[in-house]
């Protein structure tokens, strides 16, 4: 059920329930009202038809008081009596009326008594008249004739009015007592109306808050990276709607989550292939300086060696150009052949020590800057001998000097 269609029942459950204890309340109401407009108003009618039957007895009493007193007179004997007789039918008349309104019961009883009694009470007022009449219009005859005939009639009547006026509390009072029983049980059903509002505002509430108190759990939850929290999607209402969206977006951040974590695994053995690839790079390039170091060494050692190569070659020449001089003078002197032998022996053993150092530097080039480096042979370095001619160190010493 949607929140609105929830409101709404709400609502019109709250208003059904003050309504309908409003309505109850207003029916008692209404029914002590009409209690009070029939029943106590039909007391209230007996009780004042019966205080008239009082008055009008009482008047009746009073006309015959009244002719006695003025009989002497034809005129004021007739007037009270004509008078007299009046009030008797009134009586009797309102007796009736009476007796037909009252209810079964006690009252009514006394009332039909007392209609006897006064029927009873008429026939002795006229034997009283005829007396007074007859003994010359003596009041005390008269009198003597009725003396007590009224008393009872008006016992009863009184009796009668004391009955109604009772009956009529009695209604009134329950009237009352059903009016404040009306009013109470209205006043219990609204409280009722209230409290079932409110238990079911309360109800409403929690059907409301529990499901946006969990969904604030889950948000919570998800915002410190917990995607594992149960997601409860129970109903059709917005709450389970909003509920459900939760989940869907649980389930997606995992989905991401998940991806992105293979990813960053992809990506971190990529980068560790990367790292062992960047290794093996600075192992090579360190390597390849080294090399480049050697090489830088071995081609100063080049250097080097190629300038002992050509100081070589300018002793060789020299050398050369000095066996030259011993030959042009061993044309002159037999004992510089010997001189001229020892200067062609120091000339080979230098081209051979160039030789030498041009094929190390060949081997050198060609191992680029893996060789080793190149000792250079020792340079020759003339001597003066003893019997004054130029020798070497590092001569064969095979060959000696020829004899003279």
């Amino acid at each position: 059920m949607k929140l609105g269609l929830k409101l709404l029942s709400a609502f019109a459950a709250v208003l059904l329930l003050t309504v309908g204890a409003a309505l109850y309340g207003t029916w008692n109401l209404n029914r002590s009202l009409d209690t009070y407009a029939t029943v106590v108003q039909t007391s209230n009618d007996s009780e004042r038809a019966i205080n008239e039957v009082s008055v009008t007895f009482k008047m009746q009493v009073q006309e015959w008081k009244n002719a006695l007193l003025r009989g002497k007179d034809a005129a004021l004997l007739d007037k009270h009596w004509q008078a007299f007789l009046k009030t008797e039918r009134e009586v009797d008349e309102k007796v009736m009326s009476l007796v037909a309104s009252l209810p079964e019961g006690e009252s009514q009883a006394l009332v039909e008594k007392f209609g006897a009694a006064h029927a009873v009470m008429g026939s002795r007022y006229r034997q009283g008249m005829d007396a007074f009449k007859a003994a010359g219009f003596d009041p005390t005859v008269g009198d003597h004739a009725v003396k007590g005939i009224d008393r009872e009639p008006a016992a009863l009547l009184l009796e009668a009015a004391r009955q109604i006026a009772a009956g009529n509390s009695a209604i009134a009072a329950q009237a009352a007592a059903s009016g404040r029983q009306a009013v109470t049980i209205s006043i219990v059903l609204m409280l009722v109306a209230c409290t079932a509002s409110l238990l079911g505002v309360v109800h409403f509430s929690r059907t409301i808050t529990r499901p946006l108190g969990a969904a604030l759990d889950t948000v919570r939850a998800v915002a410190g990276g917990d995607l594992s929290v149960a997601v409860q999607a129970d109903g059709h209402d917005e709450v389970a709607d909003l509920m459900r969206a939760l989940k869907g977006m649980q389930d997606g951040l995992a989905t991401v989550v998940g991806n992105v974590r293979q990813n960053a695994h992809s990506v971190a053995t990529a980068s560790a292939q990367i790292a062992q690839g960047n290794q093996d790079l600075s192992q090579r390039t360190e390597q390849q300086a080294s090399a480049l170091e050697e090489t830088a060494a071995s081609m100063e050692q080049l250097g080097s060696t190629v300038r002992q190569n050509a100081d070589n070659a300018r002793q060789a020449n020299q050398l050369a150009l000095g066996a030259s001089q011993v030959a042009i003078e061993g044309d002159r002197q037999p004992a510089s052949v010997d001189a001229c032998f020892h200067f062609r022996l120091q000339a080979e053993q230098a081209c051979a020590g160039a030789c030498s150092n041009f094929g190390a530097i060949r081997q050198a080039i060609r191992r680029g800057g893996t060789h080793r480096p190149v000792r250079a042979t020792a340079t020759l370095q003339p001597r003066k001998h003893p019997d004054g001619m130029a020798r070497t160190r590092g001569r064969d010493p095979a060959h000696q000097p020829l004899a003279a």
